[in-house]
């Protein structure tokens, strides 16, 4: 696990990095965005993912590319890209979580997503409405839905894997996840 669009306070590298952060998580109160655009950050991640390596993880699970998302703008998507691309260079396997609108405007603009192995999307069918207790859930808005599954299936046509990470307590949503899985590979 390293996440890449933010800087945690837990994580014993968050004083020298906080500067390069950028707004609070909404329901994340000790992250930030993280400013990918800086090289500092992006050459601290890339030290720390090539450290991972060395105790014999064989990849790496990179966490909050949304942030391209939150900051679209041109340098945002060319740091991203570069520091995809370099992490990959370290010969592991490379999982995004989310990113979905990175990956929308890499794929209209035709640029090559095979920096990345495999995409993990949350909340596709699933939504969370509050992370307060125990959790409260819902079906997705249909708008949402219908991007997320069309843009899921052009990456899995790029040879990406496709993960889905779901959140719901009820059974026919969970038959229909399984089901749209299974005829989508």
């Amino acid at each position: 696990y390293l996440s890449i669009g933010t800087i945690e306070k837990e994580r014993p590298w968050y004083n020298k990095y906080k500067a390069y952060g950028l707004k609070k998580l909404e329901d994340w109160p000790n992250e930030v965005y993280a400013n990918v655009v800086q090289k500092p950050w992006r050459d601290f991640l890339i030290e720390r993912a090539r450290q991972l390596k060395t105790k014999g993880f064989d990849g790496w699970w990179l966490d909050n590319l949304d942030v391209y998302e939150y900051y679209k703008s041109t340098k945002m998507f060319i740091a991203c890209n570069l520091l995809l691309k370099q992490i990959k260079k370290l010969d592991g396997y490379v999982m995004v979580n989310g990113g979905s609108e990175f990956f929308d405007y890499s794929l209209d603009n035709n640029y090559d997503v095979s920096m990345v192995n495999g995409v993990t999307q949350e909340e596709v069918f699933s939504l969370i409405t509050s992370y307060k207790g125990n959790g409260k859930f819902s079906k997705q808005k249909k708008v949402d839905k219908d991007f997320y599954e069309k843009l899921l299936r052009k990456l899995r046509k790029k040879g990406l894997d496709i993960f889905l990470l779901e959140y719901t307590r009820s059974d026919a949503l969970k038959a229909e996840i399984k089901k749209w899985a299974k005829e989508n590979n």
